[in-house]
């Protein structure tokens, strides 16, 4: 009897210290009514080997993670342009180009016509390659006073901005005169 005194005594006070140490079988007869107190317990966790599901919170937070990464990347102005309608109004035109819009396309009945390219004469090839000459090979000097249009009274010579565009382009020949 005294030795049941001391192991009750003993559990009690290892209850409080170490609840997970117990002599089973002594402490139940002690104890009727508390035997479930350090029943073995399992827990099953991914027992089918599924993923967990992630916590809702987590998932929103991913997300906003995401879109704060990639919103600073695009290009708001491209989406606008796409998205946007533009509202411009035909501009105001004369009653003769109303007239030329009717007449060209009272003309086509339909059928697109290529538009020929005007021809350029031998005469005109001629001069053309011959300007070439002047503006690849020839002194600054002599390029100015052949593209050179305007001369006033005296020896002084005045290239126009055209003259000037003229002298350097390649192609675009001298105006008659």
């Amino acid at each position: 009897m005294n030795y049941i005194k001391i192991i009750h005594v003993g559990l009690l006070r290892s209850s409080k210290l170490y609840p997970a140490v117990r002599n089973r079988p002594v402490y139940v007869c002690l104890h009727p009514n508390c035997y479930n107190n350090n029943e073995q317990k399992r827990y099953y966790k991914n027992f089918g080997h599924k993923a967990d599901k992630a916590p809702m919170v987590s998932k929103i937070w991913f997300t906003l993670l995401t879109v704060l990464f990639i919103a600073p990347t695009i290009n708001y102005k491209w989406i606008k342009d796409c998205l946007s309608v533009r509202a411009e109004s035909e501009p105001v035109s004369d009653s003769i180009q109303m007239d030329n819009k009717i007449e060209d396309e009272s003309g086509e009945d339909g059928v697109k016509k290529k538009k020929r390219k005007e021809k350029v004469g031998f005469r005109d090839r001629k001069i053309i390659e011959y300007e070439n000459r002047i503006r690849h090979f020839s002194t600054p000097d002599k390029v100015f006073r052949y593209f050179a249009t305007l001369q006033v009274q005296g020896d002084d010579i005045y290239m126009t901005p055209d003259d000037f565009l003229r002298s350097i382009t390649p192609g675009m020949q001298q105006p008659d005169g």
